[in-house]
């Protein structure tokens, strides 16, 4: 019986799987018939059917690409063409809104900036909690993603008054906000610890980091999470997935300095480790099989062993009810006192089913409708 409930507790978890890796062009031409280098690529988001999007870092460009798939997850890679934004950024991901709209993370001015898909002129930008301007050069706004209702957003490495970046001997340690977009400044912030490097710096360079570069929700509400490591190691770039469990979590969002305070962090669980070159960017695809999803990582180029490229994973997800609130496979009574028990205003909390910041009549409407085994 023992063996029996870790086997089930053990199915219970999603998994990554690396699938095969595809190399593309290096130039397209944008909405004007201007032909412009791809390069810098460093976040990916799919729009559905066979086309994702691509954004570059330090560029005022995204790409259109056109990626054909099979059911065990072997991809075709073609690059489509370009659509040059009316505003240049230091982008790092990107994501699409409910109204079609292409919205990209920027390092630069931690915040994010939302554009039209046909002309690249900025509609809207959004900001976040002014303790993302302390952030390290060229270490800030690094991920980011959005599920329709509300998003993630975290630095690479610890802004300057939450502590060091990480070493061969020590991690670092960043926030990640997570709340609607048009809220982020006030938002639920939770501290994630990132791995120390892999090894010893690059000789002479003394080059070497690790760091939060993607983020990602998968369609079971799952939160999954992609570190990049450059160390001198067999390969110097390394690639760690890891799935994140925010339950006790301490919110963060009124700290001024993690250094010092005491709080929970997030926890985490190795789903995939390899030598996928420097892939920065992450994005859940369409579904295979009954839970299983393709998910794609885009490479940036921008070192001298890192190539355009797009790497193909599959994820087993885990079909999840948000509505059982209390995890007993059931839809019931219990939940309902659930609710009733963290009833008003509730941040992050599983009892706000719809994610809307309280826990309402609107929330006890949804488990009614999700009645039954789940």
């Amino acid at each position: 019986m023992f063996a029996e409930i870790i086997i089930c507790a053990l199915m219970a978890l999603p998994s990554v799987e690396f699938v095969q890796s595809r190399t593309f062009e290096s130039s397209t031409i944008d909405q004007y018939g201007n032909s412009f280098t791809v390069t810098g690529l460093s976040g990916l988001v799919w729009a559905g059917d066979n086309t994702w999007y691509g954004v570059m870092d330090n560029s005022s460009h995204i790409v259109s690409l056109e990626i054909d798939y099979q059911m065990n997850g072997y991809i075709s890679v073609e690059l489509q063409s370009g659509l040059l934004l009316s505003r240049y950024g230091d982008y790092e991901d990107i994501a699409l809104g409910t109204d079609g709209s292409i919205i990209l993370s920027d390092e630069t001015t931690q915040d994010l900036h939302a554009f039209h898909p046909e002309t690249g002129d900025l509609i809207e930008s959004y900001a976040l909690h002014p303790i993302y301007q302390t952030r390290r050069s060229n270490l800030g706004c690094e991920s980011f993603c959005s599920n329709g209702e509300s998003v993630w957003i975290a630095n690479e490495e610890a802004l300057l008054g939450d502590g060091p970046t990480a070493t061969p001997e020590n991690g670092t340690t960043v926030r990640i906000t997570h709340g609607p977009l048009g809220v982020l400044q006030s938002a639920t912030q939770v501290a994630y610890e990132v791995d120390q490097m892999p090894g010893p710096y690059i000789p002479i360079t003394n080059d070497g980091q690790s760091g939060l570069v993607a983020i990602l929700e998968l369609p079971s509400g799952e939160v999954l999470c992609l570190e990049r490591s450059l160390a001198f190691v067999d390969a110097l770039l390394k690639s760690k997935i890891y799935l994140i469990d925010f339950s006790s979590a301490t919110d963060v969002q009124s700290f001024a300095t993690l250094l010092g305070s005491e709080y929970d962090p997030c926890n985490k669980e190795l789903l995939y480790e390899g030598p996928r070159e420097n892939m920065e960017g992450l994005s859940i695809g369409p579904e295979l099989d009954e839970d299983s999803y393709l998910l794609l990582g885009i490479v940036d180029d921008g070192d001298p062993i890192s190539d355009n490229r797009i790497n193909a994973f599959i994820v087993h997800d885990v079909s999840v009810c948000s509505e059982d609130v209390n995890n007993d496979d059931v839809v019931g009574v219990a939940d309902i006192l659930e609710l009733i028990e963290f009833w008003g205003s509730c941040n992050d909390c599983d009892a706000d089913i719809n994610d809307d910041g309280v826990v309402d009549v609107l929330d006890i409407l949804q488990v009614v409708a999700a009645w039954g085994p789940c």
